[in-house]
């Protein structure tokens, strides 16, 4: 289970769900009432009062939630969820690209996150000489393709192999020098 949505996350999915909810009722000022107060079933319970604009707005955004992800409601929603949500809401605006892109992006959120997170751990362990270009080449060596062509375990691995030479090679340098943390003796030794 990944992290819920942001707060940021939420607000811009909500801002996406009134500008859709405008665009399918007629503006910015469309009331989910008629005028003669009945309810027009996109708020909420049948009571035949009319229902306020703020309500028939979440009302609609729950309804679009529940039908893009099967959840409940943005709060319900994690970060798996949010591409998803997105390309709906985009959707329903007519930007069928961006949601489409959304979409895509959302699908392989996983291995964007693990070849970010293996980007930066090359950059943590540039100072052992590890560089993109020596990672590239044990990509190749032990998956045959590039690091954007692998998978996301793959890229996982990468990372731990990265972590774990600069490790090595991080114990070398100290022992060349005799900074080997379990060698110092404190200051003040009893």
């Amino acid at each position: 289970m990944s992290a819920p949505l942001t707060n940021a996350q939420k607000r811009y999915l909500s801002q996406l769900s009134d500008r859709a909810y405008a665009r399918q009722h007629g503006g910015p000022t469309a009331i989910a009432s008629s005028p003669g107060g009945e309810d027009t079933g996109e708020g909420g319970p049948q009571t035949g009062k009319a229902v306020s604009p703020t309500a028939a707005r979440a009302a609609f955004r729950h309804a679009e939630v529940a039908r893009a992800v099967h959840k409940a409601g943005l709060r319900c929603c994690s970060q798996d969820d949010y591409g998803a949500v997105k390309a709906h809401f985009l959707h329903l605006l007519g930007e069928d690209g961006a949601a489409l892109r959304a979409h895509v992006r959302g699908q392989n959120n996983e291995a964007r996150v693990a070849e970010w997170k293996l980007f930066d751990e090359i950059k943590a362990a540039g100072d052992t000489g590890i560089t993109v270009r020596y990672v590239e080449q044990i990509c190749r060596q032990q998956f045959g393709c590039t690091i954007t062509e692998a998978s996301t375990k793959q890229k996982w691995s990468l990372l731990y192999t990265v972590r774990n030479r600069a490790a090595k090679k991080r114990g070398m340098r100290n022992a060349e020098r005799g900074t080997n943390p379990e060698n110092i003796i404190p200051l003040h030794a009893a």
